[in-house]
This record gives structure tokens, sequence and C-alpha cells, in this order.
């Protein structure tokens, strides 16, 4: 592809859709910073998707519907229940310390499921039901910071 063929597309491409869950994969697909605390970041994307202010101890159940439906288009019923069940499975025994409780057990395993979720984001391509490819956009630093690789030397 010569230049002049990219940058027609970068200009067709330009003027489809925007993805309304584009900041998602953007995350999932490292166009985005990551923090520590995955529950964070979530939190800024819900809150931009939906335009509500939603706190960090909201996001995970929050982001499990919204991920869990924009997930469950690339599986039909019976593998997405597969997959489900696979996870049930590994999600059963959670690493046990001494201040784990009930809400921490809960927590972690939500946070297991959204790191699932992103998981399957990460290596979709994006297309509408009639197969178009979907813009994702650009990053929004106003929601997370853009990811920028470190320099090696």
């Amino acid at each position: 592809m010569d230049m002049e063929q990219f940058e027609k597309y970068q200009n067709e491409v330009a003027l489809l859709p925007l993805n309304p869950f584009r900041h998602f994969y953007l995350y999932a697909k490292g166009h985005y910073q990551r923090s520590t605390n995955i529950l964070k970041d979530m939190s800024k994307l819900v809150s931009a998707y939906t335009g509500c202010n939603i706190r960090e101890h909201e996001a995970a159940t929050a982001t499990i519907t919204i991920l869990g439906s924009e997930v469950r288009k690339y599986f039909n019923e019976n593998s997405f229940d597969t997959m489900m069940s696979n996870l049930s499975c590994y999600l059963r025994y959670p690493p046990m310390t001494k201040r784990t409780n009930t809400a921490n057990i809960n927590m972690i395993i939500r946070t297991r499921i959204i790191q699932e979720y992103l998981r399957i984001l990460q290596f979709t391509q994006v297309f509408d039901e009639h197969g178009a490819y979907l813009n994702l956009g650009e990053v929004d630093e106003t929601i997370l910071p853009r990811y920028i690789p470190e320099e090696t030397t």
C-alpha cells in the first residue's frame, strides 16, 4: 500500500461510525495506560460510557454488565455458556489469606471476570452486525492517559 492509498484508507475509516464500546476496546488492546487498580480504571471507562459518575466499588458490577453484553456477541449461546462455565471453575477457589472475607472474594471473582472479558476484546476485530469495520477512534486522555511505551536502549 503506497502513501496515497494509505491516506485514502485513513480518510474512509475516519468517516465510519464510532463504536460505543470503543474505550473498552482501546483499553483492552493496550492504547490506554493501565494503573495497578483495574477497578479504578474501569470506573473511569464506565463513567465515560454511561455519562454518570461511577464509584470504584460500583465499577465491577457495571463493567461486567456492560462488557458481558459486548463479549456475548462474539459467541453463540452454547460457547458463551461453556466459556462462563470454564471461567467459573477457575474462579471457584480464589487465594485465601487471614484477611480474606466474603466481600474480598466477591471482588476477586468480579475482577477476574473483567480481566477475562478484556482478554477477549483484546484479540477481537471490531465489526458491526453487517460485517463492516467499526472505527474505534482515538484515545481520550480526559478518561485515562494514553499508553506510551518505554524506550529501550
